[in-house]
C-alpha cells in the first residue's frame, strides 16, 4: 500500500505578484449580517437590500478585464457545478476564459479561497458584506452566510480587505455574472480531514443546481518551467479524480481549497472535470529562465461521466547512504539540510522513490572511517525523509544486510511502522516486488541485486508474475560496475529481459556515477542515476546525479531530468551551463533516435 501524507510546507505562503497583494478596501469591522435575504433573491430583491456594508475589489482597468473577456474563444459549458481558476492578474486572461465558457447563470457563487495571511480565528472566514467593482456591485448572499456562521464552523470574516484570493476575482466575476450573489470563503492551511469532511457537508446540502462554486487557486510556486511542468501534471490528475489524498501532495497554494471542493462535488455526485487552460509565468512573460514560476491550471466541473484516464507521478532518485560522512553532517547540521535549499521541489508526485544504500537499524554505527563499507542509518531519521514526501524504497543491494538478518528485519519493521512501501531484497530471496495504488491506478515495483549470483529468470519470472495485476511496471536494478560511466554488456542484457517480460521503465543505480540512457522496444533504461546522497566527494562524477521525474499514463511516459550535484552534503539541483553541459554529454552518450538525444538535451522526454 502507498501512505499518502500531508505536506510540511502547509505553512509556506506563496503571494501573488505586487499588484495582486492588497485589496482597495479598509473596512474591518463584521458583525453577524443586518439584513435576511432569500438564498437566491430576485434582482430587485438585491438591489432594495440594505447590505450590512461594503468591501472594495482590487482595483483593475476596466479596459483590460473587457479586452479579458472579448478574447475568451468558443468554449461553452452546460451545467457547471464548479470551476477552478487562478487569481494571479498576470493570468487574467485565464480567469475571463473560464468564466465566460459556462452558459448558465447561477444564482450564488460560493468563492473558496486561500487564506494566503492566515488571519482570522476559525479554519473558515466569510463576509456578508456586499463588493464593489468597478463593475459595480455584487452583492452577498446573506442568508446562505448566516447559515453557515450559525453553524460555528464559519467564523471571524475580517479578513477579507486583503485576501486577494477574493479580492482580485471579484471584477471578473461582477461582469460575467452581475445579478448573482457571493458567498466568500477562506480556509486556512493545515485543516483537518475531519473539518473539511464537515464543512463539505453544510456546503452541499446548501447548493442547489443554480449554485457555482469557484477555487480560486494558483499552483506551482518557486520553481523553474521544468519544475512546474512536471509537478503540473501530477495537479491535472488530482483534479480529474477528486483525489482529495492526493492532493495533500500537489504543488498548489493551498491544497485544503481543494480538498474542501473536491468533498463538496463528491455529495453532490458532480465528477467530471474538462480542462481548459494549463499555463505559467514564465511562458506568458516567455521568460523561459525565469526561476520563480507561478502555474495556472483552469478548468470546469460538471454532472457527467468522468474521464478513466491513468495517470500517475513518480519523483526517482539514485543511491542514498545516511552513514559515514553523511551521518557527521546531518547529526550537526540535520538532514532537513539536503532539502530545505527549495522544499517545494519534493512536492508535486505522487510516489518519490529512493535505492536505500543501507539500513535503518538500533545496531551502532561503526567509527568514522572513509572505507567503512557497512552503513546504518538512525531510524528518527525516517520522519524527515517523509516530511519530504519520500514513499518507496528499493532494498535489493550489496549494503541491506551490513548488520545480517537482524538488521534487515529491523528496517523493514521501521519501514512498515512509518507506513513507506519498500520491494526488493539483498540476496534476492524474498520480497522482490510491491503494488502500489494511487486514484485506482495500480504501479508494481521491482528489485534485482544483480551483485548476488542468482539466476536473472527469477527476476523476470516476478515481473511476468505481477504484470498482469498492475497498469506499471517499474524495476530497479542494483548492477554493473562501480565508477563506470557506460554499462556493460551484461546491465544491457538483463535490462532486455526485464522489459521483455514486461517492464515499462528501468531505473539503474550502483555505479555511483551517472550512465547513459536506452531506449528499447518503445520503453526507457536508465542504467545508473549515480548518488544522491552520498559522502564520495572523490570526483565530479560522484558528486554528481540524476533525478527523474515519471509521468505514466494511459498514452505512454513522459520523463523530465534534473541533474543535482551532492558536493556540500546538500542538494543542489543544476542550472544554466552546468545543467545544460551535463545534459548534452548525456543525450551523445545515449542508444536512442536522435529526436529522444535532443528531448534529453532539453531535459524532457516526452
Amino acid at each position: 500500500m502507498i501512505t499518502h501524507i500531508h505536506s510540511p510546507f502547509w505553512r509556506t505562503t506563496i503571494l501573488c505578484i505586487a499588484v495582486g497583494l492588497l485589496s482597495a478596501g479598509t473596512v474591518f469591522a463584521i458583525t453577524k449580517g443586518v439584513r435576511q435575504n432569500n438564498t437566491n433573491p430576485s434582482s430587485d430583491e438585491i438591489i432594495s437590500t440594505k447590505a450590512a456594508g461594503t468591501h472594495a475589489a482590487y482595483p483593475q482597468a476596466k479596459a483590460d478585464i473587457e479586452k479579458n473577456f472579448e478574447n475568451v474563444g468558443a468554449n461553452n459549458f452546460t451545467h457547471v457545478r464548479a470551476v477552478v481558476v487562478n487569481h494571479h492578474l498576470l493570468a487574467g486572461n485565464l480567469i475571463a476564459k473560464t468564466l465566460a465558457s459556462i452558459t448558465d447563470t447561477p444564482d450564488t457563487i460560493i468563492l473558496l479561497s486561500p487564506n494566503h495571511f492566515e488571519l482570522g480565528n476559525g479554519a473558515f472566514t466569510t463576509s456578508n458584506y456586499d463588493w464593489s467593482s468597478v463593475f459595480g456591485n455584487l452583492h452577498a448572499n446573506t442568508k446562505f452566510i448566516d447559515t453557515l456562521v450559525s453553524s460555528g464552523l464559519v467564523q471571524d470574516p475580517r479578513i477579507f480587505p486583503n485576501e486577494h484570493g477574493v479580492t482580485n476575482l471579484i471584477p471578473y466575476i461582477t461582469y460575467a455574472f452581475p445579478n448573482s450573489t457571493i458567498v466568500p470563503i477562506a480556509i486556512k492551511t493545515g485543516v483537518s480531514d475531519e473539518t473539511l469532511e464537515a464543512f463539505s457537508k453544510s456546503l452541499s446540502s446548501l447548493t442547489t443546481e443554480k449554485t457555482l462554486i469557484i477555487a480560486s487557486v494558483d499552483f506551482s510556486h518557486s520553481l523553474d518551467a521544468r519544475f512546474a511542468e512536471f509537478h503540473d501534471t501530477q495537479a491535472q490528475a488530482v483534479l480529474a479524480s477528486l483525489d482529495t489524498t492526493g492532493v495533500k501532495k500537489t504543488d498548489v497554494d493551498s491544497s485544503a481549497t481543494l480538498s474542501l471542493l473536491f468533498r463538496t462535488l463528491q455529495k453532490i455526485d458532480v465528477k467530471k472535470f474538462t480542462l481548459l487552460e494549463h499555463s505559467n509565468a514564465a511562458s506568458i512573460t516567455q521568460n523561459p529562465s525565469m526561476t520563480d514560476v507561478t502555474s495556472y491550471l483552469t478548468g470546469v466541473y460538471q454532472k457527467d461521466t468522468p474521464s478513466d484516464a491513468k495517470s500517475i507521478t513518480i519523483f526517482s532518485v539514485g543511491d542514498t547512504m545516511l552513514d559515514r560522512y553523511v551521518r557527521k553532517h546531518i547529526e550537526t547540521e540535520g538532514l532537513d539540510s539536503y532539502f530545505d535549499a527549495n522544499p517545494r521541489v519534493w512536492l508535486g508526485t505522487d510516489i518519490t522513490l529512493a535505492n536505500l544504500e543501507g539500513c535503518f537499524t538500533d545496531f551502532p554505527h561503526a567509527a568514522l572511517d572513509p572505507d567503512s563499507l557497512s552503513f546504518t542509518f538512525d531510524p528518527d531519521w525516517i520522519s524527515t525523509l517523509k516530511k519530504y514526501n519520500f514513499t518507496t524504497f528499493s532494498l535489493a543491494n550489496n549494503h541491506s544486510l551490513n548488520f545480517g538478518s537482524k538488521g534487515f528485519s529491523q528496517c523493514t519493521t521501521y519501514l512498515q511502522n512509518n507506513t513507506l512501501d519498500f520491494f526488493g531484497h539483498p540476496t534476492n530471496a524474498e520480497h522482490l516486488s510491491t503494488i502500489v495504488t494511487v486514484r485506482n491506478v495500480t504501479i508494481g515495483f521491482v528489485g534485482y541485486n544483480a551483485l548476488e549470483k542468482t539466476k536473472l529468470g527469477d527476476i523476470t519470472d516476478e515481473i511476468t508474475r505481477i504484470r498482469p495485476s498492475v497498469d506499471y511496471l517499474i524495476v530497479a536494478p542494483h548492477w554493473g560496475n562501480e565508477y563506470h560511466d557506460t554499462p556493460s554488456a551484461t546491465q544491457k542484457q538483463a535490462a532486455h529481459a526485464m522489459i521483455d517480460a514486461g517492464a515499462d521503465v528501468i531505473l539503474g543505480t550502483h555505479p555511483h556515477v551517472i550512465q547513459p540512457i536506452e531506449e528499447y522496444k518503445g520503453k526507457m533504461i536508465f542504467y545508473s542515476l549515480g548518488n544522491f546522497i552520498f559522502d564520495q566527494m572523490f570526483s565530479e562524477e560522484t558528486r554528481t546525479g540524476l533525478t527523474v521525474g515519471i509521468n505514466l499514463t494511459s498514452n505512454g511516459a513522459s520523463f523530465w531530468l534534473y541533474p543535482i550535484s551532492n558536493a556540500d552534503f546538500t542538494i543542489d539541483f543544476l542550472e544554466g551551463e552546468k545543467r545544460d553541459t551535463l545534459l548534452k554529454e548525456l543525450s551523445k552518450n545515449s542508444e536512442v533516435s536522435d529526436g529522444l538525444k535532443s528531448e534529453i538535451q532539453n531535459g524532457h522526454i516526452n
